[in-house]
């Protein structure tokens, strides 16, 4: 089983502190973190087989924590939650073992989607695996797929990919903190304003949203042309969600790949997290970006070990003001670039050209939309809120606990 990295929101330890059942989660660093999203493995635990873990803070409040089975074997391996915590805080939290009907119950505030019409007929079903056939065609109609592939959402925004041969991401940006994208493309059109929100980004031949491609001899080629690509929904729940693509056989100019990417979104966050595995050469450089469609000026930071390549501008399908950004971990990261404005390829795109640690590529996708928070119109605000990611992801929780 590979364990989600998640960015470093969270370097888990094992150490026994007494004999009472308690977890002791401490802030190392000198920063006050906000909303800090924390994974904790079963194996930390001394549990049978059916038993599931009660979170109670020191009022005795049950704390909001989910239960997520990562790699699909009917047990779960991490439960999810996430704190707040000021400099050089230690939080001290009781558990209890019960069973999965004991369990407090959350109002889900992230969602993962994938809707699929077999027989083209407008009616979708919301499905946990599905394997893209072979034959499928990019943006025909009826379509197979609702809004054209899987969506992942928080209470502050959404995304989509393009499953076909695009393999482009999108956003659906929010004016709602309600879950909608398993309702959206059933009425109305999402490229105009509703009222959960609209799809505000044009991606035309860009990487969009985060969207994968590869470097190779000089030339940038999307993610396409794979033998097979299957969608997996990992969790849904309060706290997070995650999604599987599998790509198999992915042909670039006559050489095959194999790529797996796990996509995380936190409640109470705007932006996703990618982590990444590939079968590939030394030579090729995977490589993500974000569109360029409205010749704005990319801007590069580098904040508390996070490189960061950002836009901000009147650059959303709703004519507002809509700042983007890719932040990769310092150790992850090759260099910035960007994509030609023509050509028959990839073209439109600030790019990020990255590279593995232990055979792990991260990167995270960050969106702040003047519609959803006012404060967005703002650059300043906006580049605060990316200081805030940053100082999240590079910070470490060290938990110990006691069975």
């Amino acid at each position: 089983m590979m364990r989600l990295p998640l960015l470093l929101t969270a370097f888990l330890i094992f150490t026994a502190c007494d004999k009472q059942k308690a977890i002791l989660l401490i802030n190392e660093s000198d920063l006050d973190l906000e909303n800090q999203p924390i994974v904790v493995l079963r194996s930390y635990f001394d549990l049978s087989a059916d038993d599931f873990v009660q979170l109670t803070n020191s009022k005795g409040k049950v704390i909001t924590a989910q239960h997520d089975d990562i790699d699909g074997d009917g047990q779960w391996d991490e439960i999810g939650l996430a704190l707040d915590f000021t400099s050089k805080e230690e939080i001290a939290i009781k558990y209890e073992t019960v069973e999965e009907a004991g369990l407090q119950v959350f109002p889900i505030k992230t969602a993962a989607y994938l809707g699929v019409s077999e027989k083209r007929d407008g009616n979708f079903q919301s499905v946990s695996q599905n394997t893209r056939p072979d034959d499928h065609v990019a943006q025909s109609t009826p379509f197979l797929y609702q809004y054209e592939g899987p969506g992942w959402e928080s209470d502050l925004v959404a995304f989509r990919g393009y499953f076909d041969s695009r393999n482009g991401k999108d956003i659906f940006g929010k004016t709602t903190s309600d879950l909608k994208i398993h309702k959206i493309g059933l009425s109305g059109n999402y490229h105009e304003l509703q009222d959960w929100g609209m799809d505000i980004l044009k991606v035309g031949n860009s990487l969009g949203a985060g969207a994968i491609a590869i470097l190779k001899n000089d030339s940038l080629y999307r993610l396409t042309k794979t033998s097979n690509a299957t969608f997996r929904k990992i969790a849904q729940g309060p706290v997070r969600s995650v999604i599987e693509l599998d790509y198999q056989g992915w042909d670039v100019v006559g050489e095959k790949y194999n790529l797996k990417e796990t996509i995380s979104i936190w409640a109470g966050k705007r932006h996703y997290e990618s982590v990444i595995s590939f079968s590939g050469s030394e030579k090729d450089t995977l490589v993500t970006g974000l569109v360029n469609l409205k010749n704005l000026t990319s801007n590069k930071l580098n904040v508390r070990g996070s490189n960061i390549l950002y836009t901000h501008g009147r650059q959303s399908e709703n004519k507002d003001m809509l700042g983007m950004a890719v932040v990769v971990p310092e150790e992850n990261i090759v260099m910035f670039s960007e994509a030609p404005k023509k050509g028959s390829g990839i073209t439109n795109t600030y790019t990020a050209m990255l590279k593995p640690v232990d055979g792990i590529y991260q990167f995270s996708f960050y969106v702040g939309w003047e519609a959803e928070n006012r404060s967005f119109q703002d650059e300043a605000f906006f580049i605060e809120a990316l200081e805030k990611l940053t100082t999240s992801q590079q910070n470490t929780i060290t938990i110990k606990i006691s069975n």
